[in-house]
């Protein structure tokens, strides 16, 4: 197999030997290779593309599969959360802003978080965000900050920065996590001091503590918070 593998990288400018199917194949992007019987990839097709004004033909990566830096391959990108290996040529999916770290798929932890509705990397709270759509449900906008945030000016002076919605309070980690009464599924749902009770955030303390509205309307910041006394 590795005098066939040397034979056919050397046959041809622009060809390599895949060792699935035990053929000669293009190299992806090649401009030479095609219509000299050699095929695509697996996961790659034909495509037609203009080049300096001259139609050429090359292999391209199918859609939902992206090309390995050696060419040689088309891989589904990662999801968040799936294991990942740049060397092996297991990749994360860049569209979502997903990065490899420490062989997962993850956001950015010094400015992005994840978002379930929009399955993608968003801003963290207190990042310099843009406007891109209307939060109809809040009359709000949101741009392209995180779950329970907005995009806002904190003053007349300021530029665009994600904040957290009403009753949301910013987390150390950057989430906008929920106070008195927000809905949860989980314990991190909620902001410290609260816990995930039959699906929204309470008082974790039940007997000591209750949710005290006055300290929540003074509380400060650019919204109020709930807090439990």
């Amino acid at each position: 197999m590795l005098f066939r593998s040397r034979i056919c990288s050397s046959q041809r400018q622009g060809t390599f030997f895949e060792v699935e199917t035990q053929r000669c194949k293009c190299l992806l992007d090649n401009t030479s290779c095609l219509g000299r019987g050699y095929k695509c990839p697996t996961n790659a097709q034909e495509r037609h593309e203009f080049q300096n004004l001259i139609m050429a033909t090359m292999c391209k990566c199918s859609s939902g599969f992206s090309a390995t830096d050696d060419k040689r391959r088309c891989v589904r990108p990662k999801n968040y959360g799936e294991s990942c290996n740049t060397a092996t040529g297991e990749f994360c999916d860049s569209g979502l802003l997903l990065t490899c770290l420490n062989g997962t798929c993850a956001c950015d932890p010094y400015s992005k978080v994840w978002d379930p509705a929009s399955k993608s990397c968003k801003l963290k709270a207190g990042r310099t965000c843009q406007l891109e759509f209307y939060d109809l449900a809040s009359l709000e906008r949101r741009g392209n900050c995180g779950p329970n945030m907005f995009c806002r000016r904190t003053s007349p002076d300021a530029g665009l920065q994600c904040v957290c919605s009403p009753n949301y309070s910013q987390a150390a980690d950057g989430r906008c996590v929920g106070t008195y009464l927000t809905t949860c599924l989980t314990r991190e749902d909620c902001a410290e001091g609260y816990d995930c009770m039959e699906g929204v955030c309470n008082c974790r303390d039940q007997i000591n503590k209750v949710y005290d509205p006055i300290s929540a309307a003074t509380s400060g910041g650019l919204v109020p918070t709930a807090v439990c006394k």
